[in-house]
C-alpha cells in the first residue's frame, strides 16, 4: 500500500484548463527520500480529450527544465465533467531524493481550449497552502512562478528498505597511545583518543580484542576499555541510591533517556560517571536532574555536572562500579584477552600462568561466580573444566564452538561454554606455541602457528598439530635462535596473496627476519623488510572500505601499512623510500644425463612480462640474469646463495621477447639466477627457453 509523501489538499479555488498554449506544472519537493510509484490529480475534462500524459521532471533554478524523468499516460475520455481524483501509476517508479525540487506537468499536444483537461488549483494570499513548492505556467518560452497557487496532487510511493549498516574501526596501539579510525573524517583516517595518552605501556606486551562495541585493552596491569557505543554523564553526587546496570536514566529537562551500562562507582552519595546507550535523539544536559529506578525499586537522581560526552571514551576496566563485593574480582594482571561465547577471556597472568578467567556472558563487567546461574562469570579453579598444567601464551577463539589454549609445551581445546558442561582437553603434549601473536588462522579455517619445531597446522583448528616446516627448514629453529624476552614472533595470513608469513623481528632493533609460505605451492621464501617496517602486529580488516580491505600490519617505526602491488619500492617512514631488492633462483637443470658427463648451453631467450597481457603484474622495468655451473647440485646452489662469481652474467630491459642470447656455458649443473635491486623498479618474466647439447665427459 503507497503511502503519500507531499501534498496539497486545502484551499480549493477553482479549476485551470490545459492545452498546448496554455500549460501548467506544479513544483513539489520532497521531505523524505523515496521511490515514487504513482501521482494523483484532482481533474475533468472539457469536451472530449483522449490520453492524458503526466510526467515528473528536474527542475533548475526553481523551474522545470529537460526531458521527463519518467511518464505514463492514461486515457481520460471517461472523465467526469466536474472535478474527481485520477491516479497515474508510473510504469518505471523513480527515486525522489530528499531536499531536491521535482516537477509535475500535465500534457497532450492534441488538446485545445474547448477540448482539455482541467486541474483544481488551490489560492491562499501570500502564499499557496503548499510550502515546498507552487504551481507554474507556461508561455511556450519559459516558466513563470505562480506563487499564491497550488495544484491539486498527492506524491504517492513507498520508502525503500534500508538495512543497519555496521561499521568496522580500525583500533591501533603504538608509542604508549591509542588511535582509532575516525569515520567521520573519512575511511581510514586515524585519530588519536588522547585520554589514553600514556596510559598504556606499548613497550610491554599489549593485546586488543573487540566486543559490545568496545575495544578491551590487555596491557599487564593497565586493563582498559575504549568505549565506541556509550554516551557519558558525569555527576559529583549520585544520590542514595547509584543506578544498576541496565536501569533506563531520563533527564528531567531535556527528556533524554539512556541505558545504563557501567558506572565508576556505587558508593552512595559519592561522584559518578555513568556510561550508557542513549535511546534518545535529545542530550543530557548540565545541571539537570537526572531520575530513574533501581533494581530493588527505589528511585534514583542525580543532577549532572556537565553536558552528555559523546563517544569514543577510555576508562579503566573493572568490575561494575569497582565494587568487587557483588560483581567479583578481575585479575590484577593479564597479557592476553579474548572473545568467547560472548565472554570476555583474560589470561597471561604472571603470578599464575596456568589460570584463565571469564566474565559473566555479554556482561565485560560481572566477574563473580554463581553457580545458580548458568551464564556466570567462571575461571579454571571453579569450573568443571579445570586449570591448564601449562604457562598460556595464546588465546585462539573458534566462534562458538571451542577455544584453544597455546602453552609453552603443550596445546589445549576448550569445547562449548565451561559453565554449562564444557570441557578442556589436551591435543598435543609435546609442541608448544611462542607467544601471543606467533598464530594465525587462513581463510579455510585452518590453525597455523610457530612453535617449538617450526611452523606447524592444525586442520580446522582442532587436530594434532602438524610440522609442515620440517622437510623444507629442519635448521629453522636454531637459524632463528629465538629468546622470548628478545623477539617477537607474528604470523600474518594474506588472503590476497594466498599465504602466511611468519615474522621474527627483534623488539628493540627491528632488524627482521621472515619467511612467506605460500599456501598453493608449500614453498618457504625468505624476506627481509626495511627496520622501519618490521612486523610487530598484523591484523586481516574486514573493512567495509574494500580499498582498504587486507592485511596490514603495524611497523617499528609506529606506522600501519599494507602490500602494495602497484608501489616498486618499501615505504620506510621518515627514512624515506627503499628499493625492493629481489631475486629468485630457477630449478636447477641437469646439463647431461650422465654422471660422468656434461652439457653445455649454447643459447637463451627471455619473454618478459608487460604491455596489456601483462595483468596484475605491470610492465618491467628491468631484470638481471646470472648462470652458474657447477659438478653437483649442492655447490651450484651455494655459490648462487653466496654471491659467487656466475659464469655469464646480464640485464635486460623492456617487454616482450627478447633477442636470444648466444652465450656458452659449460657444465654438470646449470643454476639461473633472476634479480632487480634497483629503485623504482620492478619486474616479472613469462617464459624462458633455451638450447642445450652434450658436451663431452667432465675434465
Amino acid at each position: 500500500m503507497s503511502t503519500v509523501y507531499e501534498s496539497c489538499t486545502t484551499d480549493y479555488l477553482t479549476e485551470f484548463d490545459n492545452y498546448v498554449d496554455h500549460s501548467y506544472c506544479q513544483t513539489f519537493t520532497p521531505q523524505v527520500s523515496h521511490t515514487m510509484t504513482s501521482v494523483k490529480l484532482y481533474v475533468r475534462r472539457k469536451g472530449t480529450i483522449g490520453n492524458v500524459t503526466i510526467g515528473i521532471y528536474a527542475t533548475s533554478g526553481g523551474h522545470l527544465t529537460g526531458s521527463a524523468l519518467t511518464s505514463v499516460a492514461i486515457d481520460g475520455s471517461g472523465w467526469a465533467t466536474s472535478p474527481a481524483w485520477k491516479e497515474w501509476t508510473f510504469t518505471t517508479p523513480i527515486f525522489l531524493t530528499a531536499s531536491t525540487k521535482y516537477a509535475i506537468r500535465m500534457e497532450e499536444s492534441t488538446f485545445d481550449v474547448d477540448n482539455c483537461p482541467y486541474w483544481g488549483v488551490a489560492y491562499k494570499a501570500g502564499a499557496g497552502p503548499y510550502a515546498n513548492g507552487n504551481a507554474e505556467s507556461y508561455d511556450g518560452e519559459s516558466w513563470t512562478g505562480l506563487t499564491t497557487y497550488d495544484f491539486y496532487f498527492e506524491d504517492r510511493g513507498h520508502t525503500p528498505p534500508v538495512d543497519i549498516v555496521t561499521n568496522k574501526i580500525l583500533v591501533a596501539a603504538g608509542n604508549n597511545e591509542i588511535w582509532y579510525e575516525d569515520l567521520d573524517t573519512a575511511a581510514g583516517t586515524m585519530t588519536e583518543l588522547t585520554a589514553a595518552n600514556a596510559d598504556v605501556d606499548t613497550s610491554d606486551q599489549l593485546v586488543i580484542f573487540s566486543a559490545f562495541q568496545k575495544a578491551f585493552v590487555v596491557n599487564g596491569s593497565n586493563l582498559k576499555i575504549a568505549d565506541f557505543a556509550n554516551t557519558k554523564i558525569a555527576t559529583t553526587d549520585v544520590g542514595s541510591h547509584p543506578p544498576d546496570r541496565g536501569n533506563i536514566l531520563t533527564g528531567g529537562t531535556s527528556t533524554a533517556s539512556m541505558v545504563v551500562d557501567y558506572v565508576t562507582s556505587v558508593t552512595a552519595d559519592a561522584a559518578c560517571t555513568v556510561y550508557g546507550y542513549r535511546t534518545t535523539t535529545a542530550t543530557f544536559s548540565s545541571g539537570e536532574t537526572v531520575t530513574g529506578i533501581d533494581d530493588d525499586g527505589n528511585t534514583i537522581s542525580f543532577a549532572t555536572s556537565a553536558a552528555e560526552t559523546a563517544p569514543p571514551h577510555w576508562y579503566d576496566w573493572t568490575p561494575y562500579g569497582n565494587d568487587t563485593t557483588n560483581y567479583g574480582s578481575m585479575p590484577s594482571e593479564a597479557y592476553l584477552g579474548c572473545r568467547y561465547r560472548g565472554r570476555c577471556v583474560l589470561s597471561g597472568d604472571t603470578t599464575h600462568p596456568h589460570q584463565w578467567y571469564m566474565s559473566k556472558i555479554a556482561v565485560p563487567f560481572t566477574w563473580k561466580y554463581d553457580s545458580t546461574d548458568p551464564l556466570t562469570a567462571v575461571a579454571g579453579q571453579n569450573a568443571d573444566a579445570g586449570e591448564i598444567g601449562d604457562i598460556v601464551k595464546a588465546l585462539i577463539p573458534y566462534g562458538d564452538d571451542f577455544l584453544v589454549f597455546g602453552c609453552a609445551d603443550s596445546i589445549h581445546i576448550l569445547d562449548g561454554d565451561p559453565a554449562a558442561a564444557g570441557s578442556i582437553d589436551e591435543i598435543d603434549n609435546s609442541t608448544g606455541m611462542f607467544g601471543a601473536q606467533a598464530w594465525c588462522k587462513d581463510g579455510q579455517g585452518n590453525l597455523y602457528f610457530f612453535g617449538s619445531g617450526g611452523l606447524y597446522r592444525m586442520a580446522g583448528g582442532r587436530s594434532k598439530p602438524e610440522n609442515i616446516s620440517i622437510q623444507h627448514l629442519p635448521k629453522w629453529i636454531d637459524d632463528w635462535a629465538l629468546d622470548p624476552s628478545l623477539h617477537r614472533v607474528v604470523l600474518s595470513y594474506d588472503p590476497f596473496r594466498n599465504g602466511i608469513i611468519i615474522s621474527k623481528t627483534p623488539l628493540v632493533s627491528g632488524t627482521n627476519l621472515n619467511y612467506f609460505y605460500d599456501l598453493r605451492t608449500e614453498g618457504f621464501y625468505p624476506e627481509t623488510y626495511p627496520d622501519e617496517c618490521a612486523i610487530y602486529s598484523s591484523v586481516n580488516y574486514n573493512t567495509n572500505s574494500s580499498s582498504l580491505r587486507g592485511l596490514i600490519v603495524g611497523g617499528k617505526d609506529g606506522y600501519i601499512r599494507y602490500f602494495d602491488d602497484s608501489a616498486k619500492d618499501d615505504d620506510a617512514g621518515a627514512s624515506g623510500d627503499t628499493a625492493i631488492s629481489s631475486y629468485v633462483s630457477l630449478p636447477l637443470i641437469r646439463l647431461a644425463e650422465a654422471d660422468d658427463m656434461e652439457g653445455k648451453l649454447t643459447s637463451v631467450t627471455f619473454v618478459l612480462a608487460g604491455g596489456a597481457s601483462s595483468g596484475d603484474f605491470g610492465d618491467t622495468d628491468g631484470i638481471s640474469y646470472e648462470f652458474h655451473v657447477a659438478d653437483d647440485a649442492e655447490t651450484c646452489l651455494e655459490n648462487i646463495r653466496d654471491g659467487e662469481t656466475a659464469r655469464e652474467s646480464g640485464t635486460l630491459s623492456g617487454t616482450g621477447r627478447k633477442n636470444r642470447i648466444r652465450k656458452r656455458v659449460r657444465g654438470r649443473w646449470l643454476g639461473i639466477k633472476l634479480y632487480n635491486s634497483t629503485a623504482t623498479q620492478t619486474w616479472a618474466i613469462n617464459l624462458i627457453s633455451g638450447e642445450v647439447r652434450p658436451a663431452g665427459r667432465i675434465k
